[in-house]
C-alpha cells in the first residue's frame, strides 16, 4: 500500500485509553489508512521520541465570537491553538456566550460580550441552532460544540436587574434552555461572578439544572468565588448535583491568592467525597500561574 503521508517511529496513542503502540501511522485521502505497519508514502515525518495522538479538545474555550467572525483574519487568531493540536473547541462557557438571543438579551448581550469579539459584525442568529448554522456557513477550521450559557437566558427575561426570577420569567428561561438543548447544546454553563449570574440564587440554578439532568447533559460552573468564598462556592455546586442528579463540572478549579492555596486540597477532598457518595462531579484546572477576566 502507498500512502500520502507516513508518520514514522512515533508513540501512537489513540485516545481510547489503550496502551501506546510504537510504530508508523499512514494517512491516505485525509484519513488514517493503517497503524503500526511499514508503508511507502510521498511524504514522511520522523516522530522518534514524540507522541502521535488525535486532536485535543479544549473544553473551556471563549472563542464563541472569534469562530463566528466572518473573516479570513480569524485564522490568525486560531493558528496558535491549532498548532498545539487543538481540533475541538467547546464554547458557551462561564454563562457567557452568543446564543440564544431573545428579549432584552438581543440588545444587552452583544455589549456584554464585546471583549470576546475581534471586530464588530452583525449577529445574524437567534437560537443555538441558528448560531451553529452560522458557524457552518462561515466555515470552521476546528470542530465546535457548545453549552447553553445561563447569561443569555437570564438576560432575555430579566436583563441585568438583580433579584430572583419566578413565574413567567422562569418559565421562559426554561423554554429557552430546553430549545438550546434540543438544538445541540451539551448542557448548561453558569458564571457566578459575572452579571447576571452573580444575581442568581441556588434555587434558580437547581431549577434549570433539573432540566439538564433529564437530557443527560452537564452543568458547568465558574463558581461564586476562588478565594474567601471558594469552599462555600464548591459546596453550592455539590448541593446542586445532589438535589438534581445533574452531572456537575467545576470549571477551571482554582484558588486565587497565596493564602488561599491550601483550599485547593480541601475542595479536591470535598469533590472526591461527593463522588464517593454518588454525586457525579468533575473539574479541570488550567496550567497557568496568571489569569485574566473581564471587568465587572
Amino acid at each position: 500500500m502507498r500512502a500520502d503521508l507516513v508518520i514514522q517511529n512515533g508513540r501512537i496513542l489513540d485516545g481510547t485509553g489503550a496502551p501506546e503502540l510504537r510504530g508508523d501511522l499512514a494517512i491516505r485521502g485525509g484519513k488514517i489508512a493503517s497503524l503500526g505497519t511499514e508503508v511507502e508514502a510521498d511524504d514522511v515525518i520522523d516522530a522518534t521520541g514524540k507522541v502521535v495522538a488525535p486532536g485535543f479538545i479544549d473544553l473551556h474555550s471563549h472563542g464563541d465570537l472569534v469562530l463566528a467572525w466572518p473573516s479570513d483574519e480569524r485564522l490568525s487568531l486560531l493558528e496558535g491553538r491549532i498548532a498545539q493540536g487543538i481540533t475541538t473547541e467547546i464554547v458557551g462557557n462561564c454563562g457567557l456566550g452568543a446564543a440564544p438571543l431573545f428579549g432584552d438579551a438581543t440588545v444587552v448581550l452583544p455589549q456584554i460580550n464585546g471583549w470576546m469579539t475581534p471586530a464588530s459584525f452583525a449577529w445574524s442568529w437567534k437560537g443555538t441552532g441558528d448560531y451553529l448554522s452560522h458557524l457552518e456557513r462561515v466555515g470552521l477550521p476546528v470542530n465546535v460544540g457548545t453549552l447553553a450559557p445561563h447569561g443569555p437566558l437570564r438576560l432575555g427575561v430579566h436583563s441585568l436587574a438583580p433579584g430572583e426570577t419566578s413565574g413567567e420569567a422562569r418559565r421562559l428561561m426554561a423554554e429557552a434552555l430546553d430549545a438550546a438543548l434540543q438544538e445541540g447544546a451539551f448542557g448548561l454553563s453558569v458564571g457566578l461572578i459575572y452579571p447576571p449570574g452573580m444575581y442568581t440564587s441556588t434555587e434558580e440554578l437547581s431549577y434549570l439544572a433539573r432540566r439538564v439532568a433529564r437530557t443527560g447533559g452537564v452543568f458547568t460552573s465558574h463558581v461564586r468565588g476562588s478565594s474567601e468564598t471558594l469552599l462555600d462556592a464548591v459546596s453550592e455546586i455539590l448541593r446542586i448535583g445532589l438535589e438534581t442528579g445533574v452531572r456537575v463540572h467545576h470549571s477551571h478549579a482554582e484558588a486565587v491568592g497565596r493564602r488561599h492555596w491550601p483550599k485547593l486540597a480541601q475542595f479536591l477532598e470535598m469533590e472526591a467525597a461527593a463522588r464517593a457518595e454518588g454525586i457525579r462531579v468533575s473539574a479541570d484546572m488550567f496550567p497557568y500561574t496568571v489569569a485574566a477576566t473581564m471587568n465587572v
